[in-house]
């Protein structure tokens, strides 16, 4: 006799914050229905803002006093909590990286120059990213992310524990690049500790710091995914098949293998390195005076990065940016195809 397989955490979260809100599903729904009706001009990436939320809690009431009575009362977090429980479930999907490409997006600086539009293209309205990490004192298994509003946009990411507690970290999207709302929000959140930001420290030493690290190593991933092909198995099958609720939600997550060939083919490269590859930037390669004529450069491997444009005419409807990843790329080094591998979909 087979045995029903072990919920995922993450699906055992998102059931036990939303049994606490038993309206809360039906009262999501009507707002993705008539978004009008609820007065405010909400971006269509944004699936649920958490100020929906906060009435969904509050049950309707409006008196500011009284909603901070009942905000009071409710478990630490129950806003975000809530919200990350909501939008998942529209898609429960869980993305498991191969363990060479999670680390080596992890190792890999943000180069500056990635608009925060690309954080519009995640492959639904809420994801959850599986993979051991550590926030501050607090080990985590994964997190989830998504986008929200209020008056600007916030990338929310929600790091869960084990035991089912979160850890929440909102990244208002200010403009420019997606470091310099990093940047912002770091600089930020040392003023609300009373520990302004050293003049002495540029933004390459900010970034380089625990924390933003953290950060960066969250966005990395999310951007793979974002991205124009990503290694990550085609779920057009899964979607027509996947038994639903009377909302239109999945029963069961689905779990994806991400990057398994890309990993593989990562993972063979560091294996046949010769001993004077070295992982360099494309502009630490030997200078025009040191190189001899014609002369091939060293074996090494340039430094994964991204590459971003626009396509469609500007302010047009078509207009879409387009996401690269690029990953360390062989320079001199005999080229290597991707290992073929099936991945089959987990659905749990």
């Amino acid at each position: 006799m087979s045995r029903k397989p072990e919920t995922h955490p993450a699906d055992v979260f998102c059931k036990k914050i939303i049994s606490r809100y038993p309206n809360a599903v039906q009262l999501a729904d009507s707002f993705r229905r008539d978004r009008e009706k609820f007065g405010d001009d909400y971006p269509t990436w944004c699936d649920i803002p958490t100020g929906l939320v906060t009435v969904i809690i509050t049950g309707g009431v409006t008196d500011e006093r009284m909603i901070m009575r009942i905000l009071e009362q409710q478990p630490e977090r129950s806003q975000t909590d809530l919200t990350a429980a909501l939008i998942w479930v529209r898609g429960k999907m869980i993305y498991r990286y191969d363990d060479t490409l999670a680390d080596t997006l992890a190792a890999q600086p943000l180069d500056g120059k990635i608009p925060p539009e690309a954080l519009n293209y995640l492959p639904y309205p809420c994801v959850y990213i599986e993979r051991t990490m550590i926030v501050g004192d607090f080990e985590t298994i994964g997190f989830f992310a998504w986008l929200d509003f209020e008056g600007v946009k916030i990338l929310r990411v929600q790091f869960l524990q084990s035991n089912g507690e979160t850890l929440p970290i909102p990244i208002p999207i200010t403009g420019g690049t997606i470091d310099d709302s990093i940047l912002e929000f770091i600089k930020l959140a040392g003023e609300r500790n009373g520990k302004p930001g050293k003049p002495e420290y540029d933004a390459d030493d900010i970034l380089d710091s625990p924390f933003p690290k953290l950060i960066s190593e969250c966005v990395n991933l999310l951007l793979y995914l974002c991205s124009e092909k990503p290694d990550v198995p085609d779920d057009t099958e899964l979607r027509a098949r996947r038994s639903r609720d009377s909302y239109g939600n999945p029963k069961r997550a689905a779990q994806w293998d991400v990057g398994t060939r890309i990993g593989a083919a990562l993972m063979k490269a560091s294996e046949r390195k010769t001993e004077d590859t070295a992982p360099v930037d494309e502009e630490d390669s030997e200078s025009p005076a040191d190189k001899k004529p014609n002369a091939s450069p060293r074996p090494h491997m340039r430094r994964a990065h991204w590459h971003s444009f626009w396509t469609g005419k500007r302010d047009s409807a078509e207009r879409k940016l387009i996401l690269r990843w690029l990953p360390p790329i062989t320079v001199n080094i005999n080229d290597m195809d991707l290992p073929s591998v099936i991945s089959p979909v987990n659905e749990k």
